[in-house]
């Protein structure tokens, strides 16, 4: 299902038709709106609670469109993409938010985004089109589409909107969105407002011109989901590993939160830290065997790991060999 080699030609290149996992940063907490857990929603969609614990990563699109389609059944909102979207804060997603943040006008963040999408987004893209008195940005995904892609199309719209808030204006902002009106539309005003059109050529927002070179307004940083501690708890102890210092306490005053707290957070997804902890090792341990020609007493050192023979012990617990022998089948 996570299969990455998902490739087609999208005119003379080759793309991998994938999108980064920050996009659905926000989806957990909008799933506890409506009463869902996220290991209950993980085991109706078959998902292993590991799926989140590497940090941010490449996720096939039709595995990203079929999972949020089946989040939108769950909730019973048909608009679940829009409502997730709306939810999304740009330092949710990493470089590509902090690029459009760094923006001094609406129309820089504007080209920003569109130069910058394939930080979030392979196979897909934003064509801006500019008329005496507005811009039009066409959201569109590219090549063939395995899956219903309509909860990821209102959530990328969602997100362009976000960037036009940055103005302080919600005036002078309009949606096209490809879907067909039907009677349960109307429950988009309350995400897009009511200037929506229905039925259109692609999906887009279309600015006045008179707003592109406002200046953008740094947003009010909200309390970040309880995904954003189960990914930076990961990285962070890869970063520490070989300094000793990858320990609860110390993360948790990285992360501004207390021990009970993130232990807290790290349970709604079905890991505790010391699970977390081994995983990383793992994880680091397997791609420094077969990635790199590094010896083993520096491998085992990098992991945090202050004996050769601590290392050995736990690889062969991880993967039923010694380390040399992992190496020489798989490198």
């Amino acid at each position: 299902v996570l299969s990455l080699d998902d490739t087609e030609r999208v005119g003379p290149f080759a793309v991998t038709l994938a999108i980064n996992s920050r996009t659905l940063m926000r989806v957990p907490a909008v799933l506890e709106q409506h009463s869902i857990e996220p290991l209950e929603f993980m085991a109706s969609a078959g998902l292993s609670p590991n799926l989140f614990l590497g940090g941010p990563r490449w996720l096939a699109r039709d595995f990203c469109f079929r999972l949020v389609d089946q989040a939108a059944k769950m909730t019973g909102n048909p608009f679940f993409g829009a409502q997730v979207g709306s939810m999304i804060e740009l330092s949710d997603l990493g470089p590509f938010g902090a690029d459009i943040l760094s923006a001094s006008t609406l129309e820089q963040a504007l080209y920003v985004a569109q130069h910058e999408l394939r930080r979030v987004h392979s196979g897909a893209a934003l064509r801006i089109e500019k008329t005496p008195r507005e811009m039009i940005i066409h959201f569109q995904f590219q090549g063939r589409l395995g899956a219903d892609p309509l909860q990821y199309d209102l959530g990328s719209i969602a997100v362009l909107q976000t960037i036009a808030k940055l103005t302080g204006t919600n005036d002078g902002v309009r949606f096209n969105l490809a879907s067909p009106y039907t009677m349960a539309s109307g429950a988009l005003e309350a995400y897009f407002g009511g200037d929506l059109s229905f039925g259109a050529s692609s999906n887009a927002m279309v600015i006045d011109r008179e707003l592109l070179e406002l200046p953008l307004v740094p947003p009010k940083r909200s309390s970040p989901p309880d995904l954003y501690y189960v990914t930076s708890t990961a990285e962070l102890i890869k970063q520490f590993l070989p300094d000793g210092e990858a320990n609860l306490k110390h993360i948790a005053t990285i992360l501004r939160t207390n021990e009970r707290t993130l232990q807290r957070k790290l349970a709604k997804f079905g890991v505790t830290f010391e699970h977390l902890v081994d995983i990383t090792r793992r994880d680091e341990a397997i791609r420094l065997i077969t990635q790199s020609s590094e010896r083993m007493a520096n491998v085992a050192f990098r992991l945090g790991y202050s004996e050769q023979a601590n290392f050995n012990r736990a690889f062969r617990r991880w993967t039923g060999n010694q380390p040399r022998v992992y190496r020489r089948d798989n490198a």
